[in-house]
């Protein structure tokens, strides 16, 4: 028996799960089913809410939460790092979809910037400057404090490094908690990105 057919794979479905095959519940572990009962309950629910695919009709998750439930015991730790900083955050939902959608586009990771586009729209975001974020490219008409976020973003991703003038804009508009909030921030998702893109998961579609 395999290290995946330990794990409770359905061995023929890899087409959305990309490099691992899509789980299904009824063979997951206990460590797995415990942790996809709290993704039902919350991320999946958020999915759907906010218009993107995250379960296909078979009942298998797919996106991130297909490969992070190999791992169930840091996925648990992980989602619920994500869950503290989305629920105490200081920066508002269009500078996190910013900051999100450009990260996802440093990474070209094609399943995060679908997802989070379709995120960005509950948040305000136009079709316009969703599509100028994914391409890496500032878009028309954003606050100080949007620019700010965007520019700092893209600096410490693209150059892993950022100005003395990106830092001292964003921590005047954003203060030193909006700042290490955002450096969170920016860090779970290229956690997020870097597992989409080296498991190669795929736009459902």
């Amino acid at each position: 028996m395999t290290g995946d057919q330990r794990h409770g794979e359905t061995d023929t479905l890899y087409g959305l799960g990309g490099r691992l095959p899509l789980l299904s519940e009824e063979r997951m572990t206990a460590a797995q089913r415990s942790v996809f009962g709290a993704l039902k309950e919350k991320e999946l629910v958020w999915a759907e809410r906010s218009g993107f695919v995250a379960m296909d009709q078979q009942g298998h998750p797919v996106g991130p939460f297909n490969p992070v439930l190999y791992s169930p015991d840091l996925a648990r730790s992980f989602l619920a790092f994500q869950g503290t900083e989305d629920g105490h955050t200081i920066l508002d939902d269009r500078v996190r979809q910013i900051v999100i959608l450009t990260v996802g586009s440093t990474w070209q990771a094609a399943y995060e910037m679908y997802a989070h586009a379709a995120v960005g729209r509950t948040a305000g975001l136009s079709e316009p400057e969703i599509g100028d974020l994914t391409h890496g490219r500032a878009p028309e008409g954003l606050s100080d404090t949007e620019y700010a976020a965007f520019d700092f973003t893209r600096q410490l991703t693209s150059d892993r490094e950022v100005s003395d003038e990106c830092w001292a804009r964003a921590h005047d508009l954003l203060g030193s908690e909006g700042v290490i909030d955002m450096l969170f921030l920016i860090g779970a998702y290229q956690t997020v990105c870097g597992i989409l893109n080296a498991v190669e998961v795929p736009v459902p579609g």
